[in-house]
């Protein structure tokens, strides 16, 4: 037996991958195609809580036609009661978050120690933790062993739709650790997880096989209350295997940011990349895998009021009991100040606040003094959204004045007044920037400075 990731090569997205060694029964397979409920009933629909659930009820053939040949495991939602069956035969709760139990029971399967063990699942909704997947066992002294996946697959469309397929996969060896028995422990990150279907590969008796690989998990910033702000392209052809990837694999990231929304920058391992004044070509993010999994933030902006109102206001949903809060303009109007805090939304959105908290030390202003040359000079810093100006909708304008009534500005803030400093992009979105006076400070000359922003307005 030999690594054979073509059997995967290219598949549809939502997908599980075929294992290689599992055609014509070469592992022990198991294929969870529905869920049932335990006898009981929530909300009208079946409970699914402490049942265990059997593969194979709607047959048991994965795509290439390979059948269920192993009844040993079951998969047991254990956190909720709450948890119900939907009409498409998926473990769902709205209420509270759902953790699962994959128990092997090699009484009824295998009858030498396993060394290979594959798991995957399928899911709607919010996101399982591909991290968190557990494997425990009972060593020889009867003490409980836990051990995380080294080898991992992942299909996560990253669309922002509930209806999304997000596949999750995980390899373990177990060469040389005697077990027989085991339980694999995973859980919904929140509520609203609908677990669809789940499929595990056993191995016993034969020399361990390598069938997944490393991942890429990419994630989005800023967070939003609807949709997402863009996604990320890894640059590969069309057709290519994307779910895992190789030690030495190279991937040139892209960020596209949705409509109204702008790709300004990267986060990796504590770095951040600020390409929102950069060309396309320079805006990627090369990365190359080593014998772990990878993990980069694309960072993106919104670029007008519409799209921040759009995606940063809630949307009606009758589950939450959320109102529509996007479009009312009480709540989301420009002069609206749903959070109490004295700034209304349109100065929330001119200086990356959050609407709904009150959150005024982070939009306010910082006044200090900056040394150039040996000479101080006052500056002030200020939150702002990271995008490009000349690509949204608002100006801003810092000014100088010595008595608070005359308010001397630039037409930009490099001009006879004031000049830029530093502009420093932050992984939510948001951008710090500090501007100087050209004039410097002395103890017998007296500045004062703002920030003004508006709306542009293209001249006639």
């Amino acid at each position: 037996l030999a690594l054979s990731p073509i059997a995967s090569f290219g598949q549809a997205t939502g997908e599980f991958v075929i294992p290689g060694i599992r055609a014509s029964g070469g592992t022990e397979f198991s294929y969870w195609d529905e869920f049932l409920g335990d006898g009981n009933f929530v909300f009208g629909f079946p409970r699914n809580f402490d049942f265990a659930n059997i593969p194979a009820i709607a047959g048991g053939d994965d795509f290439d036609g390979n059948p269920t040949n192993s009844f040993a495991p079951t998969i047991t939602q254990t956190a909720t009661n709450t948890a119900i069956v939907t009409s498409s035969n998926s473990i769902y709760s709205f209420a509270a978050q759902t953790a699962f139990e994959a128990d092997y029971d090699s009484t009824v399967a295998v009858t030498s120690d396993i060394n290979n063990v594959i798991f995957q699942t399928r899911s709607l909704g919010s996101r399982l933790d591909i991290n968190d997947f557990s494997l425990e066992y009972l060593d020889g002294q009867d003490q409980v062993q836990a051990v995380t996946p080294v080898f991992k697959a992942l299909d996560d469309p990253q669309t922002g739709s509930f209806g999304e397929i997000l596949v999750s996969a995980v390899q373990w060896n177990l060469t040389g650790m005697g077990v027989r028995d085991f339980t694999i422990k995973f859980a919904a990150s929140t509520t609203s997880l609908s677990l669809n279907q789940a499929q595990m590969d056993v191995t016993s008796g034969i020399p361990f096989v390598q069938e997944l690989g490393y991942i890429f998990v990419g994630s989005l910033s800023p967070g939003l209350r609807d949709g997402i702000p863009g996604n990320i392209d890894k640059g590969l052809a069309p057709g290519a295997e994307e779910r895992f990837f190789f030690q030495g694999q190279t991937l040139d990231l892209e960020g596209f940011g949705t409509t109204g929304f702008e790709h300004v920058g990267w986060e990796k391992d504590g770095a951040i990349t600020d390409t929102a004044f950069s060309d396309p070509i320079d805006s990627k993010l090369p990365v190359t895998f080593g014998t772990s999994d990878l993990s980069a933030t694309a960072i993106f902006a919104p670029t007008t009021y519409v799209t921040w109102r759009e995606h940063f206001f809630f949307h009606a949903n009758t589950i939450t009991g959320t109102s529509d809060d996007h479009t009312d303009d009480a709540v989301s109007g420009p002069l609206a100040d749903p959070d109490g805090d004295g700034d209304n939304n349109f100065c929330e959105y001119c200086f990356a606040g959050d609407p709904y908290t009150k959150d005024k030390e982070r939009k306010s202003t910082t006044i200090h003094i900056v040394e150039v040359e040996g000479i101080h000079y006052p500056a002030i810093t200020f939150r702002k959204w990271g995008v490009d100006e000349f690509l949204t909708d608002l100006e801003y304008f810092v000014e100088v004045s010595a008595d608070g009534k005359v308010w001397n500005k630039n037409g930009d803030v490099n001009g006879p007044y004031t000049t830029m400093v530093s502009s420093e992009l932050q992984e939510d979105g948001s951008r710090l920037v500090t501007v100087r006076a050209t004039t410097p400070v002395t103890l017998s000359n007296r500045l004062l400075m703002r920030v003004r922003a508006q709306e542009f307005i293209i001249p006639l």
